[in-house]
């Protein structure tokens, strides 16, 4: 059972996520900055305030909706934006679509807006109001740096011969001259399949007389070898 000290702590942690800060609100004024950091971190340790703080994060997250499926779809959003759906033709010139008049998929894009109004005063006395809209959009190569991360495609993949010299002798040699010869149209996993099984008897299709599990993945990961699945 949490103490009421614990159970302020563990309020203002769920904040900022600050122990130190957390510490001396629940605590008092008067504990060093050393004393707050130690004594915040060793209360995160106690099982009873750790479980209340992951049941405080988990309501949190759960309130507001995030969720890991969501965080990659906005970060897809920003990597495949296509800016021109930002943009309008009027008169024959490219001006910014006002934020009202932007599809829903823009707008949660832009990372900044900068609005210029000027007043024209076309003949002393008649004035004219302009406006000059600028978007400042989120990155798109950071998004699809975040993404290539999490798809684990920088990974350095293994020499080919490599790995066809790990399979079955007849199944291995059977990927080289498809692989040599060129993929039937279609191409894919399902093409070297049917190369495999029009082995003669005995020969590669015994390997393959059902559509197999995914290929062996060797010491790492799947990704290694080009299926882009990450880990289990």
């Amino acid at each position: 059972m949490k103490t009421p000290a614990q159970e302020r702590f563990v309020a203002e942690f769920l904040i900022d996520q600050n122990a130190s800060r957390a510490y001396r609100a629940a605590f008092g004024p008067d504990p060093s900055y050393r004393t707050c950091r130690r004594q915040g971190s060793l209360l995160l340790k106690d099982p009873v305030v750790r479980e209340a703080v992951r049941e405080g994060l988990a309501a949190a997250r759960h309130k507001a909706r995030v969720s890991a499926e969501r965080v990659l779809a906005e970060t897809a959003a920003v990597a495949f934006f296509d800016p021109g759906e930002a943009f309008a033709v009027k008169d024959g010139e490219m001006v910014a679509r006002p934020l009202a008049d932007m599809p829903p998929a823009a707008r949660r894009v832009i990372a900044a807006v900068r609005i210029k109004r000027r007043i024209i005063k076309s003949d002393g006395v008649t004035t004219h109001l302009t406006e000059d809209i600028d978007y400042k959009f989120a990155s798109k190569l950071d998004a699809l740096d975040k993404l290539c991360k999490h798809l684990n495609l920088y990974a350095e993949r293994e020499p080919l011969d490599q790995f066809l010299a790990r399979l079955p002798a007849a199944l291995g040699e059977a990927l080289r001259q498809a692989i040599v010869a060129g993929l039937p149209a279609g191409g894919g996993t399902a093409s070297l399949v049917a190369v495999a099984n029009s082995g003669p008897a005995g020969g590669p299709g015994e390997f393959l007389a059902a559509p197999p599990s995914p290929l062996p993945a060797g010491p790492a990961d799947g990704a290694r070898f080009g299926t882009g699945e990450l880990p289990g």
